[in-house]
């Protein structure tokens, strides 16, 4: 077969998907106004994850796990566009490591508006002016940011998603992995593959942050990360970010934080999303 011949076939395969995609668009936009009606977020990531998830499972090549996660990635982008405006709050500059994050995330048919500040990015989605918001947390040589804890701890918003960008460049030769959080109203349904972040402050007595870890090895939670930060306005007191292996609604992680808590003068769940990347 030559290549005039060949590239006809691609002409009518191009032909099929065309139909395909419009219809699936269709689709999601019934979907969009059953969720307007029903006063529920457009953002699904738990929703995003299990298709993901879905077609990597049914692939058999040639097409590779990533490759097909980044086509999804734009055919999800231009559905949630058609249900609604979607606007995305980014911390940063266009053409920022964390707009690389944001549009990683959520592709390139949905708006994004970009903000000075990390209060700017809360602001804006807790006011309903912006769907979601995406910051940076951290990369592999420094840890939690102090202001998107303390922005988290007196908020209403929840960590609902997580991407992690691998970071090159003249200033970071290295490849280092930063991560960034997708801020929203609620956090994510379970997918049976959670994190779950919190915030807890122990009380000032001997072995009280020993007997709040305890808590978790007892229930079986697994404790993937866990940092000291300081509280903003008091420099010798400090707080904890924790990351769990598990969502909130698990009978586990439950149990586990309310040990937590009777040890700590402060906990607070910031969070449950799925564990994957981007």
């Amino acid at each position: 077969m030559n290549i005039q011949k060949l590239r006809k076939r691609i002409d009518r395969l191009d032909a099929r998907l065309l139909k395909l995609l419009n219809e699936r668009t269709l689709v999601a936009g019934e979907i969009g106004k059953i969720k307007r009606r029903l006063g529920e977020e457009v953002y699904a990531p738990e929703r995003e994850e299990d298709v993901f998830k879905r077609i990597a499972t049914n692939n058999r090549g040639p097409l590779t796990a990533r490759s097909l996660r980044a086509i999804w990635r734009e055919v999800m982008s231009a559905s949630l566009a058609l249900q609604k405006n979607v606007t995305i709050s980014v911390f940063g500059t266009r053409g920022s490591f964390t707009d690389s994050a944001a549009r990683h995330k959520f592709g390139g048919s949905v708006t994004y508006k970009y903000q000075p500040t990390f209060t700017n990015v809360f602001r804006e989605v807790a006011k309903g002016r912006a769907d979601c918001g995406v910051v940076p947390v951290e990369d592999s040589t420094d840890g939690v940011t102090t202001h998107v804890c303390d922005l988290l701890m007196h908020s209403d918003l929840k960590i609902c998603a997580q991407i992690l960008l691998s970071v090159t460049g003249s200033l970071n030769p290295s490849n280092i992995v930063a991560r960034f959080f997708v801020i929203g109203r609620k956090s994510a349904a379970p997918v049976g593959n959670d994190f779950t972040s919190v915030i807890f402050c122990c009380a000032n007595r001997i072995g009280a942050l020993e007997n709040s870890l305890a808590a978790f090895r007892k229930h079986g939670v697994n404790l993937i990360n866990i940092e000291s930060r300081p509280f903003k306005d008091k420099p010798l007191a400090a707080f904890f970010f924790a990351d769990l292996q598990g969502h909130a609604k698990d009978v586990s992680v439950q149990k586990a934080l309310a040990e937590l808590k009777r040890h700590s003068t402060l906990l607070k769940i910031v969070g449950s999303y799925p564990n994957q990347n981007g």
